[in-house]
């Protein structure tokens, strides 16, 4: 009796491991069916170094960082030259007067102008490259070359934060592009998960994560 309600779990289970593997509903222990395949030395070492590559480039500009310091020079200008021309008013023409404020009139709308749109323009390109990317992952990551795919992959998880200072701001929504991407997901996954390890990338597209 024993053997055969063993016999009978070990059945249930060998079921319940193809209808995961099949399906996807099932994670090993790092969240991804897809990191039940591993690539090999070579392809980690490439995966590693275009993303090295990529940050190496350098962040997108954020323009909002050099904004608040205009509008602060502006202010103090500002004091400046209206003490300035109230302690020289007979000895100003009115042109350089009016010419005085316009210039750090100038300066201070150009300074909130760059502090409050900045960094939603760094934003928007950062959600380019990355919607960019993972349009093409999703319609070419079976066709394409390794090195074309293995980029496209880089890209979407190097832009999935954007940086621009003190704070930082999620660029776009995992679901939503892991939706997209179907089956080219479980590449994206394994690529991830070999930047978690080797440069401390924070997973955002863990099947337990996306479920959350």
């Amino acid at each position: 009796m024993s053997s055969n309600r063993a016999a009978s779990v070990s059945e249930r289970v060998l079921a319940q491991r193809r209808v995961g593997l099949a399906g996807h509903p099932l994670a090993d222990a790092r969240g991804s069916v897809g990191n039940l395949m591993s690539f090999d030395a070579a392809e980690r070492a490439a995966i590693v170094a275009e993303w090295d590559r990529q940050k190496g480039e350098g962040a997108i500009p954020n323009w909002g960082a050099f904004g608040r310091p205009m509008v602060f020079v502006a202010v103090a200008l500002g004091l400046g030259v209206t003490i300035f021309v109230v302690s020289r008013r007979a000895m100003l023409p009115a042109d350089a007067t009016i010419a005085m404020f316009a210039a750090v009139a100038m300066l201070g709308l150009a300074g909130a102008l760059a502090w409050v749109f900045g960094a939603v323009y760094a934003a928007n390109q950062a959600y380019g490259r990355a919607e960019h990317a993972a349009q093409w992952l999703a319609e070419h990551h079976t066709a394409g070359t390794q090195e074309r795919r293995r980029a496209a992959a880089v890209t979407v998880l190097a832009h999935a934060y954007y940086r621009g200072g003190p704070w930082t701001l999620r660029v776009y929504a995992p679901r939503d592009v892991a939706r997209r991407l179907a089956s080219a997901l479980d590449y994206l996954e394994k690529v991830e998960g070999v930047l978690s390890e080797e440069r401390g990338v924070t997973r955002v597209f863990s099947r337990r994560l996306l479920a959350v």
